[in-house]
């Protein structure tokens, strides 16, 4: 077999080929250049990181010095069990603003008017006492049977005649029947105590709706910031004094106009405006700073009787960022709770 000598044209591809690739190994490599922190908290800058520190954290940096990324020290076991616990917290809190926000629509569509709501009440109210009344009507007329039939019992009995069974058992179904109806009205009494509680809670709601800014004040577009204190407590007693105790404090803050305060899992407050008293609600949709306000939770445990009493500073999504959403009287409030609760 002959052999074809390679043509010109391919000699020069193969030559330039090779000075390409002599060129390619023969170029500096640039290395990358680190700025991290050890475990002391001293300062380096080298080329290499030495495995003891990746989790320290580090700065990539260009020829120049200036940084090109930035990866954060690794979380700790502790941090990321404080950041799911934070989370769960957080999703309590809005759980519980989502359902207090239904409670509040469904408020001002159901009574358009405060006068409205006051009807509907004596209403159910005046239903109940008919009911009352036509019960204790009713035990007054079996009392009276019930006493003619003792009454003839007793008169058989003197005569030294047998007293029928027939009668014995009328006795005792009407005595069991006055029984019944007693409870009956125990039962309606205990719903009207229910109903005017309700309707004083559901008046004060009305109130503080129509002064915030019906639904502005549990407005979605709040978000979280990192202005936040979380107090346990491990049973419904504990948390009961805490809840109390806190609840107490806000309102005797000066700067502070309260938003929601018939819930026994959560408070709400804004910064008021200066010329309204303290734990006072402010008048007028327009008198309010809305930016921000302070957020108090009761997060039960997911496991046992305890729960979280869970304060928090939110922002409108508008304003974070921004020196007006951390309203003095706000941080003072939360910063305040430590010493105030111990």
């Amino acid at each position: 077999m002959g052999f074809d000598p390679p043509t010109p044209d391919l000699v020069i591809s193969r030559l330039a080929l090779a000075l390409a690739l002599a060129c390619t190994l023969t170029l500096p490599v640039e290395a990358a250049l680190y700025r991290w922190v050890d475990e002391q908290g001293n300062v380096h800058y080298s080329d290499i990181i030495p495995p003891s520190s990746v989790r320290q954290g580090h700065t990539e940096l260009r020829k120049d010095g200036i940084p090109i990324q930035t990866v954060p020290p690794a979380r700790t076991p502790e941090q990321i069990k404080a950041d799911e616990r934070l989370t769960h917290l957080r999703a309590g809190q809005e759980r519980l603003l989502k359902q207090q926000a239904t409670v509040d629509r469904g408020l001002l569509h159901t009574f358009p008017s405060e006068a409205e709501l006051m009807a509907s009440n004596q209403n159910q109210l005046s239903a109940l006492e008919t009911m009352i009344q036509v019960t204790r009507n009713n035990i007054l007329r079996q009392e009276a049977w019930l006493a003619s039939l003792h009454t003839y019992a007793g008169n058989l009995e003197r005569a030294g005649k047998p007293v029928p069974e027939e009668f014995t058992i009328s006795a005792r179904k009407t005595e069991r029947s006055i029984q019944l109806a007693q409870s009956s009205i125990a039962a309606r009494e205990a719903q009207q105590a229910a109903l005017k509680s309700r309707l004083d809670r559901d008046l004060n709601r009305y109130h503080q709706l129509q002064a915030s800014g019906r639904l502005a004040a549990l407005s979605a577009n709040k978000r979280h910031t990192d202005l936040h204190r979380a107090f346990p407590c491990a049973s419904d007693t504990a948390c009961d004094r805490l809840w109390d105790q806190t609840r107490d404090y806000l309102l005797g803050q000066p700067g502070l106009a309260i938003q929601l305060d018939d819930s026994a899992d959560l408070f709400v407050a804004a910064p008021r405006p200066g010329d309204q008293t303290a734990g006072t609600i402010a008048i007028g949709g327009g008198d309010l700073d809305l930016d921000a306000d302070l957020v108090l939770a009761r997060i039960p445990d997911e496991q046992g009787p305890g729960a979280t009493l869970f304060i928090e500073l939110r922002c409108q999504a508008a304003a974070l960022g921004h020196e007006d959403c951390w309203h003095p009287e706000l941080v003072r409030a939360i910063q305040g709770l430590d010493s105030a609760l111990r």
